[in-house]
């Protein structure tokens, strides 16, 4: 990731070019913005359960989420807690929370921009998150998909994202385990993954920090490629370490507002500017062309994939404009890095489909 972290500082102007992602629509197919003082029963249900590992028990109960200041609000504590399964086996726990998931009623979840804007607790043994999975199909986690938006371990200054599914050896795919730019933990982010027929791509603050290639069910990501629930949830322990006695209780998990919002293939387009009109990309039959509206001397086209290799390079004098074979780009992600003689630099994302 070195390389990328470096492009991103690097840039003086940062536009944003996809084809694919002009797909993404402004229309909504969900959003909650936690108004009022009830949780909408419409939108979501409250699991009431433990996760394998996890050391909580969720409940519906008020103590562990309100809806209250525009917020929903996600509360860890630590207490004596006991519960009595269907089965009438009693349980007692240290630590209570409360996890949610949207109804049988949101069925349209699909491909789209997913994102909510969230502020975590910090310290040891918080585990929140910020997720979707697919239609349970009776063959067993993880053959029904699981898409990690936002994992955050209590003591780190970064969140995770990462997929789940049952690859083509039978397995856990479980990629890209990417990991975030460093944040200020403290403060709300807005965390977000565009799912698109040929990749899954995670976000903070607008940023891209890592991407899945899905494309034609790659790697058997039919799950992947699936309608999904989403769900919200505080969990204490099973990745990270159990809350010890340093752990600041309650903990809260505090989201502003989720929106899914609509893909749509028909708002695809073959030439996007930057918002500064300075640079022009188009492709077409595997070749790219770049033109700058700016007149510089020289300039140095790089594509560098997420992880920050470097994957095509060419330089160019005395023009503004050129063209690069990309038929040697597997369908993906990258990072199109321009670099000019003057010292001018722009980056922006670049999916080949």
């Amino acid at each position: 990731m070195k390389n990328y972290k470096q492009i991103l500082i690097l840039t003086a102007v940062l536009f944003n070019y996809s084809i694919s992602l002009s797909q993404i629509s402004t229309e909504l197919l969900f959003e909650d913005n936690f108004t009022g003082t009830t949780l909408d029963s419409n939108k979501w249900f409250l699991e009431t359960s433990r996760h394998t590992d996890e050391v909580q028990c969720y409940t519906s109960r008020p103590e562990n989420l309100k809806v209250r200041n525009n917020n929903l609000e996600i509360i860890a504590l630590r207490e004596n807690y006991t519960q009595t399964n269907p089965q009438g086996v009693v349980t007692n726990y240290e630590f209570t929370s409360s996890s949610i998931e949207t109804t049988s009623a949101i069925n349209n979840l699909g491909y789209g921009k997913y994102e909510a804007r969230i502020k975590v607790p910090t310290g040891v043994g918080f585990f929140p998150a910020f997720w979707t999975i697919g239609a349970f199909n009776g063959l067993g986690w993880p053959s029904y998909g699981e898409i990690d938006i936002m994992e955050f371990l209590g003591t780190e200054n970064f969140v995770r994202g990462t997929a789940h599914w049952r690859n083509i050896a039978g397995e856990d795919g479980r990629a890209p385990r990417a990991s975030s730019p460093a944040l200020d933990m403290s403060i709300y982010h807005t965390y977000s993954v565009i799912r698109l027929p040929e990749s899954i791509t995670w976000y903070v603050d607008g940023t891209a920090y890592g991407t899945l290639n899905i494309w034609n069910n790659n790697d058997s990501t039919d799950e992947l490629h699936t309608n999904h629930r989403i769900k919200l949830n505080l969990a204490l322990g099973g990745w990270p370490p159990s809350p010890d006695a340093t752990t600041p209780f309650p903990g809260t998990m505090f989201v502003d507002y989720v929106r899914v919002y609509k893909y749509d293939a028909a708002l695809a387009t073959n030439e996007v500017k930057n918002d500064n009109s300075r640079i022009i990309v188009s492709v077409k039959d595997n070749i790219c062309s770049v033109k700058l509206t700016k007149s510089l001397s020289d300039f140095e086209l790089t594509f560098y994939d997420m992880s920050g290799k470097k994957m095509l390079n060419k330089k160019v004098y005395n023009t503004n404009e050129t063209s690069i074979d990309i038929s040697t780009l597997s369908k993906g992600t990258y990072i199109l890095n321009v670099t000019s003689t003057e010292s001018e630099r722009y980056s922006g994302m670049f999916i080949n489909h």
